[in-house]
């Protein structure tokens, strides 16, 4: 599954807004400290960190119209949720984890040297 980023483009329909986020309010969560114990989350992040979670969640609405353009719309309800490495820090390890030694023991591990 490739991640992706799920900023809006400008179209200039919010000018009541003083500084618009690209991102949609619909795409906000938040976590109390129930939440955050929950997810081993003692001390809060910086304003600005990047964080990455995986959820598993339930359709719980859907809605589809054409009256003025095309439209959709899809309702999930989080269930499950934890919180994970971001990708580029994933793929930091996984390079060291090679550079550190790994081909080599996966090597020595299957070849048919005895």
């Amino acid at each position: 599954m490739k991640i992706v980023d799920m900023a809006r483009k400008d179209d200039g329909q919010d000018a009541m807004v003083s500084e618009p986020s690209p991102y949609p309010c619909g795409l906000r969560i938040s976590l109390n400290k129930e939440d955050l114990g929950k997810l081993g989350i003692d001390e809060l992040p910086d304003l600005g960190t990047q964080v990455a979670f995986y959820v598993c969640g339930e359709v719980v609405s859907t809605s589809e119209s054409s009256e003025y353009g095309d439209s959709q719309c899809l309702g999930v309800q989080i269930q499950c949720m934890a919180q994970e490495e971001l990708p580029a820090d994933e793929e930091e390890e996984a390079q060291d984890a090679i550079k550190g030694g790994f081909k080599e023991a996966a090597s020595k591990l299957y070849s048919k040297q005895k």
